[in-house]
């Protein structure tokens, strides 16, 4: 990509090519460059979180006492992705911390743009690890209220 001041400018000499039906590159390579601009300039869609799903993140990942938003730059990040938050540093060091990028934020002074991937961080085995934990545990008093509204039907 080439820079045209604040936008990427996609290397359109490899496109003319194909379009105009001299085939220089891999289909694959223009594949993979089309991807990347539309990346670029179409943000993909965070996934629509129930709120048991948010709860859990909330509760087993993105818990901070020690900073009084946390819940609030929490549910920003899972719902939008992103957020402008007061501060130089990120409220989360390691653990989520890892999956939050901080950048400057624009026009604010003092303040950081965190950038949450809840894609990747969903793939990740730190996150698999305490969900396959937790879903172990869900089913264990499934089994038990079960067995209980069982015992309470037969009498």
């Amino acid at each position: 990509m080439k820079q045209n001041n604040d936008w990427d400018v996609p290397n359109f000499d490899k496109f003319a090519h194909f379009f105009g039906g001299r085939k220089t590159t891999s289909d694959a390579e223009i594949a993979k460059e089309l991807e990347t601009l539309t990346n670029k300039i179409i943000p993909k869609q965070m996934k629509k979180l129930t709120f048991h799903q948010t709860e859990f993140l909330l509760t087993y990942f993105f818990k901070n006492n020690e900073y009084a938003g946390w819940r609030g730059i929490a549910c920003k990040l899972l719902e939008k992705g992103k957020c402008t938050v007061a501060g130089t540093n990120c409220i989360w060091l390691g653990g989520i911390g890892n999956f939050i990028k901080t950048s400057p934020a624009e026009d604010a002074i003092d303040c950081l743009l965190y950038e949450f991937n809840l894609t990747e961080f969903l793939q990740s085995a730190w996150y698999l690890q305490i969900y396959n934990a937790y879903m172990d545990e869900l089913q264990c008093k499934l089994e038990a209220l079960i067995k209980e509204n069982n015992e309470i039907r037969d009498l």
